[in-house]
């Protein structure tokens, strides 16, 4: 089947962009795809719940419920902000109550938990960020398939990835130096 996947959540600008695209094509069958999904976006839009927005340092209740810490997240970067994408927990703006969202934002690092979504709890932690962040204009909302980190930059700048990597040596003279010794 066609058209847009559940998988991949709304994200604002979409609908602009489809718009924008269908303002550019000439093609009927083309013209037509966009419009149809225009049409699905704009009724899923409406029938979603409001998102769930979380800011700094918000302390959910503890749970029993065991942790899934998450390790898959994609980000993208404007010079001004940060966002990073967790998908996968499945009618999560449905099932997830605003005190149940725990954040926290420091100068390099966050963390979020969502606590007992259908008996688990998930969290998603990143320290040593490639920047500075200012940790009171970062928040956390909820989707419906899982959460976005919305992390504003301390400085306008892009960043070539999102935590920064620790450098390899290449140095051969550095190793073979103690086994030329013994």
């Amino acid at each position: 089947s066609s058209g847009i996947n559940a998988e991949w959540p709304l994200r604002p600008g979409d609908m602009d962009e489809l718009k924008h695209l269908l303002s550019l094509s000439k093609r009927p069958a083309v013209r037509a795809i966009l419009e149809a999904e225009l049409s699905k976006l704009a009724v899923a839009a409406a029938a979603a719940p409001a998102p769930t927005e979380v800011t700094t340092k918000k302390t959910a209740p503890k749970s029993r419920a065991p942790t899934k810490k998450i390790t898959n997240y994609a980000w993208d970067e404007t010079s001004k902000s940060v966002k990073v994408y967790v998908t996968g927990i499945k009618d999560a703006n449905v099932i997830v109550e605003k005190e149940n969202v725990e954040a926290t934002f420091e100068k390099r690092s966050f963390s979020v938990m969502l606590r007992d979504v259908k008996g688990s709890n998930f969290s998603l932690s990143i320290v040593n960020l490639n920047g500075n962040i200012v940790p009171d204009d970062s928040n956390v909302r909820v989707t419906k398939t899982g959460f976005t980190v919305t992390l504003k930059k301390e400085v306008d700048k892009m960043w070539n990835d999102i935590k920064v990597k620790k450098e390899k040596s290449t140095d051969c003279d550095s190793a073979l130096i103690p086994l030329l010794r013994s």
